[in-house]
């Protein structure tokens, strides 16, 4: 059987590096707004930011950290197509815009921020892609001349667990030369408690555009970034424009609804996990019991007795005794 991404999955729903930047209360959410401090991998924050047109410069700059780490190409610009949030029926809590960057590809994009574990996350983040990228014709079209799909990844808890990076980058590949077979795939997954673990590190700076980003993203960036204006223009914009989303007294409200749901929803999904742990627990004790009891069997057994006095020395039915022995 080969083994697949999900089979690598970690068993804890959430991080404690990224909890410790939730507000936990509404009265807690109300103070750091009053400090101008906002949690902001949240949808409302999310799509206020980077998929509003004009702070078109703003998203491009952050998709050119994501997509071109070296700087070696860039978009020169990119166009929202639309934005949801993931149907109900799929678990944990998410955002996702589709855009268009405008390169010599005309590549498609996909960026979804997922905070709430979702153990399925991978064959998600294929579908999304898939979708995306099967839009792209018409009947009639062409099959070459479809575009490349970007689908951007950034969780909320550690998928990977093979994998130290905190970003890493999937596509279609040989599995022998490792040759690529077609560009028309691209997922890239950033896990941020890999990240914000790795940014507390002694003496840890910031390596590259990405990492300023992710360090906004997070909300680390007065103690990392001191120089924002020289380091990072653009996200220095983006802080500019957040000041425009706490004064608006309407999308203040729903942000605190929105964190609250969010936090909420957590807690269910930290109580159903925990619930979960515990069935599997007491089916394995329930296992060791019944192979203990076994093994006593077996021995009386041994001893000669029969199956009647097996039965009342462990004080069992004479059915269950047999079981034991089969």
């Amino acid at each position: 059987m080969i083994e697949s991404v999900e089979d690598d999955y970690i068993g804890e729903a959430f991080s404690s590096e990224l909890d410790e930047l939730i507000p936990r209360t509404r009265d807690d959410a109300v103070e750091r707004l009053k400090q101008g401090r906002l949690f902001r991998l949240l949808d409302s924050i999310i799509k206020f930011i980077l998929a509003r047109p004009e702070n078109e410069a703003i998203c491009r700059d952050f998709l050119n950290a994501v997509i071109f780490p070296d700087g070696s190409r860039e978009f020169t610009l990119i166009e929202v197509l639309g934005s949801d949030t993931p149907p109900a029926r799929l678990r944990g809590r998410g955002s996702r815009i589709d855009l268009r960057g405008v390169l010599d590809d005309d590549s498609m994009l996909n960026v979804e921020i997922q905070i709430n574990y979702d153990a399925a996350h991978a064959s998600r983040a294929v579908y999304y892609w898939s979708l995306v990228h099967t839009n792209q014709l018409e009947s009639g079209d062409l099959y070459k001349e479809t575009s490349r799909t970007v689908s951007i990844n950034v969780l909320g808890f550690d998928m990977l667990k093979l994998e130290k990076n905190f970003c890493n980058s999937y596509s279609i590949r040989n599995d022998g030369s490792s040759r690529v077979l077609s560009d028309d795939l691209k997922i890239i997954f950033i896990e941020l408690p890999k990240y914000i673990r790795e940014l507390k590190k002694p003496g840890r700076k910031l390596k590259s555009k990405l990492e300023r980003w992710l360090c906004f993203l997070v909300g680390l960036e007065d103690e990392h970034m001191p120089n924002m204006a020289e380091e990072a223009p653009l996200i220095g914009t983006a802080i500019e424009q957040e000041k425009l989303f706490i004064v608006d007294e309407r999308l203040r409200m729903a942000y605190i609804d929105d964190l609250m749901d969010m936090y909420s929803e957590r807690r269910r999904e930290a109580r159903a996990m925990k619930l979960e742990k515990d069935k599997l627990e007491l089916v394995e004790e329930n296992k060791k019991h019944l192979r203990n009891e076994r093994r006593t069997a077996v021995k009386f057994a041994e001893l000669g007795l029969t199956i009647e006095e097996i039965a009342v020395t462990m004080g069992v039915e004479d059915e269950d005794a047999r079981n034991f022995l089969a």
